[in-house]
């Protein structure tokens, strides 16, 4: 290889370098986007303040989830996958919105139930009764 060609080569490694920091950062504002859409979009009659934000802050959005089970942020489809099996209730959209969401209660007692050695049955059967409560209907 010569010197312009390694030249080359470095300088577009810079160039991947500095698109991966933009994706990065970009990834951070939709998620925090998402977090803003969904705490905007909560609206229980009669509740105002620290107890409307208490509601909003007890949600999780799709990167914190994925992060959550241990799915990288490139693996959409796992996550979708793992729904598919019933192992990861499915998202809720509050007021219609497309932002997903999930309660973060459910989500930390189904990570309880996998690091106490919970069988699959037994995570299934949770995760239904999640999707049920959430109006998810399965």
């Amino acid at each position: 290889m010569n010197i312009q060609t390694m030249d080359g080569l470095a300088a577009i490694a810079k160039q991947l370098d500095a698109l991966a920091d933009q994706v990065r950062a970009s990834q951070k504002a939709v998620t925090e986007m998402q977090r803003q859409l969904f705490s905007s979009a909560v609206s229980v009659p009669g509740v105002k303040g620290r107890l409307q934000e208490k509601v909003a802050d007890s949600m999780m959005v799709v990167s914190e989830v994925m992060s959550a089970f241990g799915i990288r942020a490139s693996a959409r489809s796992t996550l979708a996958r793992r729904m598919n099996l019933g192992l990861i209730p499915k998202p809720m959209h509050p007021n219609g919105q497309q932002a997903a969401v999930w309660r973060k209660s459910q989500i930390e007692e189904l990570l309880e139930m996998t690091m106490a050695g919970a069988c699959s049955e037994d995570i299934r059967a949770q995760v239904a009764a999640f999707n049920r409560a959430n109006g998810n209907g399965v």
